[in-house]
C-alpha cells in the first residue's frame, strides 16, 4: 500500500546497476522536456512477477481490469483536487477515474501528460527537472487495508536538464531520501579542470557520506582517501565521456531503517590522489533538514 511511503529498494547490487524499473517504462518523448506533452507506456512484461503485489497486478491485468497511475512526482495533488490520486473515504482503494491508463494491447498501458508535463501537474519545468517523474501502476482497488498489495514496483524516471542548465556532474534526486535510488551523472567532455579532462573508463570513484540529526556519520566503512581500495565505488563508465552510478544510501552506507539523515556528502574523485585536484569540483550533496 503507498500512502506517501517510499519503498527502500533491495540488494546491494543495486547501485551498480542499471535503475530496473526505468527499464519498465518508455516515454514519448525519450527525452522529456516538461513544457512538452509527454506519453508514458508502461509494459508489464518487464516487471519483477516474483514479488507478490507486482504478480497480483499482473493478475488483475490479465483478468481484465482497468489499470490507473498513482503519481507524487514532480507534484502529488491534495484531497479534492480533480487529480488526487485517490478518493475518499479508502484512497488506495478508489483510484480516480481520471488516472486511468489506456491499453495498448501485449501487456502495455500509457497515459498521456498534456497539453505539457508541467502543466498536467500545474507545476514549473524546474521542479520537474529538480524531482523528476514518479508514479506506480495500480488497478482501482490497490488492496491495502488488510487485503494483499495490487500495485507495480515505485517507477522513478529522472528529467534532465538542458546541459546549458547545469553542471558537468548533477544528483537525481537532488534531495534524496535514504531509501531514493539516487543516480549520479558526471559529463566528464565538458570537463575544463586540466587535472580532470579525459580521465580513463576505471579512474572514477564515488565516495558518499550521510549524517544524521544528532550528528552521527555514515560511511559505509569507506573514507574519502580509501575510496579507491573498494572496487563497488567504482562509477561505471557508458562511454562517450560519460559516467553514472545508482544507488541506495541506506544500503551503500549501512544506514539504521530509524535514522534520520540531515546531510549528504557525495564526492566524485579519480583514483589517484592529487592534493585535491583530484576530486570533481561540483555540489552533490548539501543540508536536507529543511526541505
Amino acid at each position: 500500500m503507498r500512502i506517501n511511503v517510499k519503498h527502500l529498494l533491495g540488494g546491494l547490487a543495486i547501485y551498480l546497476s542499471p535503475l530496473v524499473n526505468q527499464a519498465q517504462v518508455t516515454t514519448i518523448p525519450a527525452n522529456i522536456n516538461p513544457n512538452d506533452s509527454v506519453v508514458i507506456i508502461v509494459d508489464l512484461t518487464l516487471m519483477d512477477a516474483s514479488i507478490e503485489h507486482v504478480q497480483n497486478l499482473i493478475d488483475d491485468a490479465d483478468a481484465g481490469l482497468d489499470l490507473y497511475i498513482w503519481t507524487w512526482n514532480p507534484y502529488e495533488f491534495p484531497a479534492g483536487h480533480p487529480k488526487v490520486n485517490g478518493l475518499d473515504p479508502q484512497a488506495w482503494k478508489q483510484s480516480n477515474p481520471a488516472l486511468k491508463m489506456t491499453p495498448m494491447g501485449n501487456s502495455q498501458y500509457k497515459f498521456v501528460f498534456k497539453p505539457t508535463l508541467a502543466d498536467w501537474y500545474e507545476t514549473d519545468a524546474a521542479s520537474a527537472y529538480t524531482r523528476g517523474l514518479s508514479f506506480l501502476v495500480k488497478p482501482q482497488d490497490g488492496g491495502g487495508y488488510g487485503d494483499p498489495d495490487r500495485k507495480s514496483e515505485d517507477i522513478n524516471v529522472s528529467i534532465d536538464p538542458p546541459a546549458t542548465l547545469r553542471e558537468p556532474a548533477w544528483i537525481f534526486p537532488r534531495t534524496p531520501e535514504k531509501e531514493d535510488v539516487v543516480t549520479i551523472t558526471y559529463e566528464n567532455f565538458r570537463e575544463t579542470s586540466d587535472s580532470l579532462i579525459g580521465i580513463a573508463a576505471d579512474d572514477l570513484f564515488l565516495y558518499a557520506e550521510g549524517v544524521d540529526e544528532n550528528g552521527v556519520s555514515y560511511k559505509g566503512g569507506v573514507n574519502y582517501f580509501t575510496t579507491p581500495n573498494f572496487p563497488e565505488r567504482q562509477v561505471p563508465y557508458l562511454g562517450n565521456g560519460t559516467f553514472r552510478i545508482r544507488f541506495v544510501p541506506m544500503v551503500l552506507l549501512n544506514i539504521p531503517a530509524d535514522a534520520l539523515i540531515e546531510r549528504w556528502d557525495f564526492k566524485l574523485r579519480r583514483k589517484a590522489f592529487l592534493g585535491g585536484a583530484e576530486q570533481v569540483p561540483y555540489a552533490l550533496g548539501g543540508d536536507i533538514s529543511c526541505q
